[in-house]
């Protein structure tokens, strides 16, 4: 797909690129659950288990992915009070 990611085009068993906050390098792994309130998906990695990515930390092809740096998630300082 040549689009930038959002969460309406995404099904789950789709596969994707996402950042992280934890690795420098972007991870791939297919969708396995989509949280639409918090425009965040479950992916499960083929290295590193389940995780939950925000949509402005996904691509669908590795060249986008490897030009984008990791933003954190709106409200990250409202969920920390």
């Amino acid at each position: 797909m040549d689009k930038p990611f959002k969460i309406k085009d995404a099904k789950v068993g789709d596969e994707c690129y996402f950042r992280g906050t934890f690795q420098k390098a972007p991870m791939k792994g297919k969708i396995t659950a989509i949280y639409e309130l918090e425009d965040a998906i479950g992916i499960m990695t083929y290295t590193v288990g389940h995780r939950v990515a925000h949509e402005s930390n996904v691509a669908w092809t590795e060249a986008e992915i490897k030009k984008m740096q990791y933003t954190p998630p709106p409200h990250v300082e409202w969920i920390k009070k």
